[in-house]
């Protein structure tokens, strides 16, 4: 994975013109609120639970303890679509975003459960992969959450 300067992720797929403006502010607003500066297309990785907890060994699975039973597949948040992380430099502050058409909570929350680690809805209007119709899905760690959702302004479910 490489973490990048952010940039809307889209601009040159099919999005109608009468849009991409809507959705880049969308985008630039999110960004800004939480002063991430670098981004990476989700992609499988060894440990989401590593990764989002901010330890650089997240794709160093093959003879961990972790997985007491040796090597295990790369994954994937269940139901991913137009997965995004973001961070902040220099902390090990980081959140995926998926945008989904739809997804199994439950399925979500038993993944999350079983990781330690924590989601929280937004109001579909605030996807700006399509506002309105993917859900916007944050996936983060304990002490990601703390920090980030003490600003109250937030706009969540």
């Amino acid at each position: 994975m490489k973490w990048e300067k952010i940039e809307y992720p889209w601009k040159g797929i099919n999005i109608p013109d009468s849009e991409i403006d809507s959705r880049m502010k969308l985008f630039d607003d999110f960004v800004t609120h939480f002063g991430f500066d670098r981004m990476a297309r989700a992609e499988s990785v060894g440990s989401y639970e590593r990764l989002l907890y901010g330890r650089h060994s997240y794709n160093n699975v093959a003879n961990s303890c972790y997985y007491p039973h040796g090597w295990k597949e790369p994954e994937n948040v269940p139901e991913h679509d137009h997965g995004l992380l973001f961070k902040k430099s220099g902390t090990s502050q980081i959140v995926y975003v998926n945008q989904p058409y739809s997804f199994d909570r439950t399925k979500l929350e038993e993944w999350c459960n079983e990781r330690s680690l924590i989601y929280v809805i937004c109001d579909k209007k605030y996807s700006f992969y399509y506002p309105d119709n993917t859900e916007m899905v944050l996936v983060m760690s304990n002490d990601t959450y703390i920090e980030y959702f003490d600003l109250p302004d937030w706009p969540l479910r």
